[in-house]
């Protein structure tokens, strides 16, 4: 893009998989203008589109579709990067570390995984939201877990970590006010209590 006050910029979208439907292009382009911001007006646009051979899945003449169509779920993610950013859909992937917070880290989803049969399921089951950022509680500093009011289950310990000045936490599932479950910890070495997240 040529924009008004003589600056250039270029952008790049993609499509979940190559592709001959210029509708589908045209979507995402068009998505990605909508949400920029822009120091001045296009004057000249230029698109330019990379080639790759057809896929045998795109001379069909009939399309297969399953209950769970996971190419249009793979669209979906792209129409959200257009959109947004590229990092934008991810994944949580399981990590082996010590402390609860860096136990997972987050990676970029580009297609829907293959899914497994589904499974059935009597009650719904709780969803534990990990805060990156701990926040203290006011009130909470004091010795062991005098700044928890409140029924509450734990405490659940850990302690390690000592290469890097070590780590002294107490765990607790702590019932708020409102009802929520509140995941919280008592830090030895900063006397202070802190939200770590809630559960759901």
């Amino acid at each position: 893009m040529k924009l008004d006050d003589r600056t250039t910029r270029t952008e790049r979208v993609r499509p979940a998989a190559s592709t001959v439907d210029a509708a589908q292009l045209l979507a995402l382009v068009r998505l990605r203008l909508d949400a920029l911001r822009l120091s001045a007006g296009i004057v000249t646009l230029r698109l330019a589109a990379e080639t790759c051979p057809a896929g045998a899945h795109q001379r069909h003449l009939f399309a297969l579709h399953t209950r769970r169509d996971p190419d249009a779920a793979t669209q979906a993610f792209a129409r959200l990067r257009a959109e947004f950013h590229e990092q934008v859909v991810v994944r949580a992937r399981v990590c082996d570390a010590h402390l609860p917070a860096a136990q997972f880290a987050w990676e970029a989803l580009d297609h829907m995984p293959a899914q497994s049969a589904a499974r059935v399921v009597t009650a719904r089951p709780l969803v534990r939201r990990i805060y990156a950022t701990p926040v203290p509680i006011s009130g909470g500093a004091g010795s062991g877990s005098a700044g928890l009011s409140g029924p509450r289950s734990g405490p659940y310990i850990l302690s390690g970590g000592w290469w890097g000045g070590g780590v002294q936490r107490d765990y607790y599932f702590a019932s708020a006010g409102t009802g929520a479950l509140q995941w919280v910890y008592y830090d030895h070495r900063k006397k202070r209590v802190f939200l770590q997240g809630c559960v759901e």
